[in-house]
């Protein structure tokens, strides 16, 4: 009957041990959930910043080729007035060279 009791005891304690250590694990585990909360939600918050930060990224790249292709317009207009201007002076110096035939005649 000793043994039996010493053993009953053993036993005992060894439920009162591992009973502990349950309650000690579920402990951790609703700490780790808590920091995994935590985790994902930062991840949330970054997901959100990132894509913050594309769409401006992608707003300075529209910008960037509005400007481009207003600099494309300026540019064939300042060829054109160019051309054209070039015209204009052909066309001084061919009246100058009349005029300076006539006054000749």
């Amino acid at each position: 009957m000793v043994d039996a009791q010493v053993t009953l005891e053993a036993v005992k304690k060894e439920e009162s041990l591992l009973r502990q250590a349950l309650a000690d694990l579920d402990e951790e585990i609703k700490e780790l959930r808590g920091k995994k909360d935590e985790l994902e939600g930062s991840v949330d918050e970054l997901k959100k910043n990132l894509g913050g930060k594309k769409k401006k990224e992608q707003s300075i790249k529209d910008e960037l080729e509005d400007v481009i292709n207003q600099e494309r317009e300026l540019d064939e207009k300042r060829a054109k007035t160019e051309d054209e201007l070039r015209d204009i002076r052909e066309k001084i110096m061919k009246i100058t060279k009349l005029g300076e035939e006539l006054r000749e005649i």
